[in-house]
């Protein structure tokens, strides 16, 4: 399976920023109504994202032994990621209003967008010899997004330093 170690090392990271999202729910109260909605939103994101990263990792090797096909495994793999992808755009559009965003979000919106596209194009048989170049990148993103939320609610919070 292309990439097989790399998924591995990119689970492993994920699995890490999602151990510290359990550690910060554990030490402060998110869910509080005190506690600004977009550092809410950030949290959860945090965590879907991480967690996504961990499952669709793993998810190419399954499907492509019950399928028996390894291309067939990425290109459904990568229909479900780019569909979680978006569901998770949309969550965190509809949890945090646009005004509160910064300029690292404003930025990584787009760059997400085209991840996005890129990843329907290759599941419909265009750009096919990239799919796993494609789906690696896919993930990749996915971790940054975890890495820069950990990184927003880390610099936001004054009692980190």
């Amino acid at each position: 399976m292309p990439y097989a170690d790399e998924l591995r090392t990119l689970a492993e990271i994920a699995v890490a920023l999602a151990g510290f999202t359990g550690i910060v729910v554990a030490l402060e109260n998110y869910s509080s109504p005190n506690r600004p909605r977009p550092n809410r939103a950030r949290l959860r994101e945090l965590l879907l994202a991480s967690l996504g990263v961990v499952f669709f990792a793993l998810m190419p090797a399954l499907l492509g032994g019950a399928i028996g096909d390894d291309r067939w495994g990425y290109r459904v793999s990568q229909l479900l990621l780019a569909t979680y992808q978006l569901l998770l755009m949309a969550l965190f559009f509809r949890s945090a209003s646009v005004t509160s965003f910064n300029r690292a979000e404003w930025l990584a919106f787009p760059v997400g967008v085209l991840v996005i596209l890129l990843q329907f194009v290759t599941v419909f048989g265009f750009l096919s010899e990239r799919l796993y170049v494609v789906y690696f990148l896919a993930l990749f993103w996915l971790l940054f997004i975890a890495a820069l939320n950990f990184a927003l609610l880390l610099l936001e919070n004054e009692n980190a330093a």
